[in-house]
């Protein structure tokens, strides 16, 4: 069964479509499980140590950072840079923290022009 709602997400047995962009359940806008990123809907910031940086462009979603290491994901808050779901070894989420809060500013401004539709700046990675 199709569902629309008022953000013209479109849900269909699972698998939401938002302006071309396909997402399984995911730790995204709380679903649970994972789900299919999309270089428009989730540009990459920033890349270090094997971590993959990301910002969500969803409607009326809630400022989060993604951060990807092989199989495990770390989602954060942006305004508090608290980890607010995901797991991933201790070493990654020490160096997620600390390269979210070198660079709090510049996401903040990334996270704004994505909201606008722009594409966001990649910002320096961790070294």
């Amino acid at each position: 069964m199709q569902e629309r709602t008022p953000c013209n997400l479109t849900v269909d047995s699972g698998v939401v479509a938002w302006d071309g962009a396909e997402f399984r359940p995911g730790l995204v806008a709380g679903f649970s499980g994972r789900f299919i990123h999309s270089a428009t809907a989730m540009p990459v910031i920033s890349r270090f140590y094997g971590i993959i940086i990301r910002l969500l462009r969803l409607p009326g979603s809630i400022g989060r950072i993604y951060a990807n290491y092989g199989e495990h994901e770390l989602v954060l808050d942006l305004p508090t840079l608290q980890i607010v779901d995901g797991s991933a070894p201790l070493r990654v989420q020490s160096m997620v923290l600390e390269w979210a809060r070198a660079h709090h500013e510049e996401i903040e401004y990334a996270w704004r022009q994505l909201q606008e539709r722009n594409t966001p700046a990649t910002i320096e990675p961790l070294r």
